[in-house]
This record gives structure tokens, sequence and C-alpha cells, in this order.
């Protein structure tokens, strides 16, 4: 199918832009603060750090550092959700 015709497509594809502007921005903020040397030890200046030893490209490392987060995310978010959409 001609992906013009995929309609179900573009709600995912824009999330994802969205969320991989995010997190790409997020590391480059880390990576000009090792720079600059004012960046705190942190899983993504470890990272960054070892990029070249891993072959991950930026996106692919982004979105590995966001898994914690959007697991906590997730994990808090239903709970704390679940009763204010099901008018308790």
């Amino acid at each position: 199918m001609q992906e013009c015709l995929q309609w179900f497509r573009r709600k995912p594809e824009q999330m994802r832009q969205r969320d991989t502007r995010a997190y790409l921005g997020l590391l480059n903020d880390v990576r000009e603060g090792i720079e600059a040397g004012t960046a705190m030890p942190s899983i993504a200046s470890k990272a960054l750090e070892k990029t070249a030893n891993w072959g991950l490209s930026d996106v692919e490392i982004a979105y590995a550092l966001s898994t914690p987060w959007q697991a906590g995310v997730s994990t808090v978010g239903s709970p704390v959700g679940w009763p204010m959409t099901n008018n308790l």
C-alpha cells in the first residue's frame, strides 16, 4: 500500500518525530555540557563517552536513555489516571 494511503500512520509518525526531537535535544544539552565542562556525571554523559565503542547513532542512544523515563511514566501514569477517567 502506498504511504500516502496509510492514513493510520500519520499520528504515530508525528509522535515519533516529536519524541525524537525532544530526546535528541536533551542528549545535545548533555553533549554541550560535556564540551563546556559543566555536565554532571550521568548515564547520558557516560553513554556519550562510549558512543564510538557501541556503534550506535545519536537517535538510538537518545531512545535507549529515554526508556527508564518512559517506563516510569507508564507505571505511574496508569494508576493515577485511572480514577479520573472512570468517574469514581
